[in-house]
């Protein structure tokens, strides 16, 4: 499976379901997708920083086939403080089997690149890679069935 360190959205409702349910650690950020001369730009700004920028050229009609996730699902490490002063707190490692099916027509690829603005408050830099080798943009359906605790934290 994989593991997503950094997930931002930009509404309250997935930010509570997600954290509550699976314990995917959200936080909130203007997220914006722009369409500018033969790219396609996504951006996230969270705290006056631009901490992550992405153009990608939709050359080609992709297929999710090319998308190199893990067809195991993501982890999450859902964390809920205890209510009461010196309690346990709640700490379950979930393993969430998602599934994204791309729209016919509208999940494109291509080349790529992006930007990370360095903030110690959303370290997102951490992740730049070292080398792009391609990107993808499209709309989809998403489909998140309830996980599965793989392992409770005494």
């Amino acid at each position: 499976g994989d593991y997503e360190p950094f997930l931002y959205v930009n509404s309250h409702l997935p930010l509570t379901a997600g954290r509550e349910i699976w314990g995917y650690q959200k936080k909130m950020a203007e997220i914006g997708l722009h369409h500018e001369y033969e790219a396609v730009r996504g951006q996230v700004d969270r705290l006056g920083h631009q901490i992550l920028k992405a153009l990608v050229v939709p050359e080609y009609e992709a297929s999710m086939d090319e998308v190199p996730w893990s067809s195991g699902g993501v982890f999450s490490l859902k964390y809920i403080p205890s209510a009461e002063e010196g309690g346990q707190p709640l700490r379950e490692l979930v393993l969430t089997p998602g599934e994204f099916t791309a729209q016919p027509g509208k999940f494109f690829g291509g080349r790529a690149s992006v930007v990370y603005e360095r903030s110690e408050i959303d370290p997102t830099y951490i992740l730049e890679p070292k080398r792009i080798v391609g990107g993808f943009f499209g709309e989809g359906d998403l489909y998140l069935p309830l996980g599965k605790i793989v392992h409770r934290y005494e």
